[in-house]
């Protein structure tokens, strides 16, 4: 398998000046080694707060140009995603909470004491 890639790369080549291109040109994947498999593990690691260890370790990559590669799409995602998280005038309070465990509601049945089930 030496010299091939994997096969959701696409290649292409410019009518007009030549010049070979693939999927990945001019992303942050260009020029990388790695697979199509490693760079969708890659996304979810970082979005799930995996370290670069883990992650590098996981995947049998070196850590080293998985950090720069991490930094890389860090900056890239900085600079294009607003800084602000809710952009609404009025936040729904869902939104404001969601998945952050500030508030619990206790619930509690009709006929039941409110210790029950607690």
């Amino acid at each position: 398998m030496i010299g091939t890639r994997p096969p959701c790369w696409t290649y292409g080549r410019c009518p007009d000046c030549g010049s070979v291109f693939n999927t990945f040109s001019a992303t942050v994947w260009s020029g990388g080694r790695y697979t199509c498999i490693q760079m969708v593990l890659i996304l979810r690691g970082i979005a799930q707060g995996a370290s670069t260890e883990h992650l590098a370790d996981g995947l049998g990559i070196d850590r080293s140009h998985l950090l720069l590669k991490r930094h890389e799409i860090q900056k890239l995602l900085e600079q294009r995603l607003s800084p602000s998280p809710l952009t609404d005038e009025v936040a729904v309070p869902d939104e404001m909470y969601q998945n952050a465990r500030e508030k619990e509601t206790v619930v509690t049945l009709p006929g039941r004491p409110e210790s029950a089930g607690n």
